[in-house]
């Protein structure tokens, strides 16, 4: 059930609206938005944590620690769940930052983005030559 398309298809639906809700996260936001914001952010803490549960009943402790990502994402669930527990006037609300990772778990579902930001990393090696030569001339002139 944990690895079929569907229940990864759900988590990646997950992963974008938790990552809409903290870029909406701003400064003197308004009490009805925070709120909001709150109440997402323990639903979907609730939503991450299920997934590890149903992960590690499906595939065993054995199979769930042998992925990074699995390791990473349990993680991360754990460290919203401190978060939460601690409360969101405390410092560690800088903590949700660690969430926004959880995009690279989309790269294992969708081939085409993989390949697309392979390419991208491909490419760094030229773009930075290429970098290096503009400051090169700019310090030169």
């Amino acid at each position: 059930f944990v690895v079929t398309p569907a229940f990864q298809g759900w988590i990646s639906i997950a992963i974008f609206v938790n990552t809409i809700l903290l870029c909406i996260e701003h400064y003197d936001m308004s009490e009805e938005l925070a709120n909001f914001l709150d109440g997402m952010n323990i639903f979907l803490t609730i939503v991450f944590a299920l997934e590890m549960v149903l992960k590690i009943v499906g595939l065993g402790w054995q199979e769930y620690c042998d992925d990074n990502m699995n390791i990473f994402d349990a993680l991360v669930v754990i460290i919203s769940f401190i978060e939460l527990s601690l409360g969101s006037s405390s410092g560690l609300t800088a903590l949700r930052c660690f969430r926004l990772l959880r995009l690279l778990k989309l790269f294992r579902n969708w081939p085409d983005l993989r390949s697309k930001v392979d390419a991208l990393f491909n490419s760094m090696e030229e773009i930075l030559y290429f970098v290096g030569l503009v400051f090169l001339f700019m310090f030169i002139y």
